[in-house]
């Protein structure tokens, strides 16, 4: 074999070595790309507190170390955050009771994944005492501003039924929870009911002379976690991951609750002067007590007329225990 011959050969000896090293490269490159593609889960929530879990998850980096993505998306209220979720604009929905049951009871289709924690007095009653206002028994007789159809309609409904007062014994004024201040101030009402951030606002606009008034035995919130049961049904494995990242965070607030502070004014906007006028127990659940408020809160949309008198929607149909289940099963104990 001439000499030309061996340099052709050794030519094209190192060009398939090339070739393939650089296939292997590339191999692992893509490999590589493949494990730190992370999947994206949209969450629609309002900048509530209760969402800190959620928060914090994100702030320590847990969700990443599961392989997802996670990005809160802020909305007004409940009810736009399950709208979101509905149109497929969000994978996850966080919000309380009411709009859930209103959405159910609609005949909309979700999944309760459980929820995120309960908050105790955050709806509130707070009356002007130059109005005569200085225990629950004056209503008898005011005007009250309320949002008719949330939460706040309910816990009031709760308030004058246990204090002897009749609907027909006072004036309800239905105006929008973040115009309530404008109608105290003005003293076109006596009285409003509504959640926090106003509440506080209220309190500081009448001073010494704001009469406050909350009771977490007739209604404590809880923070649902919803998605469409389409989404549940093909994405398990990420929903345990997603529940994963959860049980991280609840641990380090266990550990470390300060935090929860600094994650909250940084994220939501929820300053350490709001988040200390309330009681929150952040806690992964799914148990009776959810399915009790349920049917309950459905009765009182009912009987108010905010939804048509119908039978009562079976709520262990919506409940999708399996992935909090397969993480946490202690916080699962619904009775089915």
């Amino acid at each position: 074999m001439n000499h030309a011959v061996l340099k052709r050969i050794r030519t094209m000896t190192v060009l398939v070595l090339v070739i393939l090293f650089g296939a292997g490269v590339s191999g692992c490159d893509k490999a590589a790309e493949r494990q730190t593609v992370k999947e994206k889960i949209v969450i629609a929530s309002s900048p509530y507190a209760l969402t800190g879990l959620v928060f914090l998850a994100i702030d320590q980096g847990l969700f990443e170390q599961q392989g997802l993505d996670v990005v809160v998306d802020l909305k007004p209220s409940g009810k736009q955050s399950l709208d979101a979720m509905l149109e497929q604009k969000a994978q996850i929905a966080l919000a309380s009771e009411t709009p859930v049951v209103k959405t159910i009871m609609t005949g909309k289709r979700l999944a309760i994944l459980g929820s995120l924690g309960e908050s105790f007095g955050d709806i509130m009653l707070v009356g002007n005492m130059d109005h005569g206002m200085a225990k629950p028994e004056d209503l008898r007789g005011k005007a009250i501003a309320v949002e008719v159809g949330t939460s706040s309609e309910y816990f009031l409904d709760a308030t004058l039924t246990n204090h002897n007062i009749t609907r027909d014994q006072v004036r309800i004024v239905s105006i929008s929870t973040d115009k309530i201040g404008e109608a105290l101030a003005s003293g076109e009402v006596d009285a409003g009911v509504g959640w926090q951030p106003y509440v506080l606002a209220w309190q500081k606009q009448l001073g010494d002379h704001a009469y406050s008034y909350s009771n977490p035995h007739y209604y404590t919130l809880t923070w649902y976690i919803t998605a469409s049961p389409d989404y549940v049904a093909g994405h398990g494995e990420t929903l345990q991951k997603f529940f994963h990242a959860l049980v991280e965070a609840e641990h380090h607030h266990q550990e470390q609750p300060e935090d929860m502070r600094r994650v909250l004014a940084e994220r939501a906007k929820i300053s350490a002067e709001l988040y200390d006028t309330n009681v929150y127990r952040f806690a992964l659940r799914l148990d009776q007590a959810m399915l009790v408020i349920l049917e309950s809160l459905s009765h009182w949309v009912m009987q108010r007329g905010i939804v048509p008198r119908q039978a009562m929607p079976n709520y262990l149909d919506f409940f999708a225990t399996e992935p909090l289940k397969a993480v946490k099963p202690e916080a699962v104990t619904i009775v089915r």
